[in-house]
């Protein structure tokens, strides 16, 4: 966490920070919440968890930062300290999804399970999406893209 200088090259890359221009949902507020974490100068509470999932996980800031400050780990870090907070069933979810190989396979998994929900259910519109080769939702490819950001 000390590599970081402060530049703000990340903020210009972040998309939670330019949507909400809240620099507590920025990369380097991210940081500064987990080095108070770290220290023992703040507790993990409620706030402090939304700020940090906030995050995507694109990376972005990882890429244009001058001191290759490790961000996903340190932000890693930090999810650990508030994950304690969380309700069993969303730990696990956490759990699931942080891992690059369960991630990757959640669409195959919505796949066979939409064939046995119900029509109008979440997962199964999910299913049927997935199938004919659609995102998640109207103008997925543009929000993935960036362009909605502004």
């Amino acid at each position: 966490m000390s590599r970081c200088v402060k530049c703000g090259l990340c903020l210009a890359e972040c998309p939670t920070y330019r949507l909400s221009l809240n620099e507590a949902r920025s990369p380097r507020g991210r940081l500064a919440l987990v080095a108070a974490l770290a220290a023992g100068e703040v507790t993990a509470d409620d706030v402090g968890a939304a700020q940090l999932s906030s995050c995507l996980f694109c990376r972005r800031c990882q890429a244009i930062c001058p001191s290759k400050v490790a961000y996903d780990a340190i932000l890693d870090q930090g999810r650990r300290y508030t994950r304690k907070r969380l309700p069993l069933k969303s730990r696990l979810a956490v759990g699931l999804l942080s891992r690059p190989v369960t991630a990757a396979l959640l669409p195959a998994l919505a796949r066979v399970a939409g064939a046995w929900l119900p029509g109008d259910s979440l997962p199964a519109r999910v299913a049927r999406r997935a199938r004919k080769g659609g995102g998640p939702g109207p103008g997925w490819r543009k929000a993935a893209a960036g362009e909605c950001l502004g």
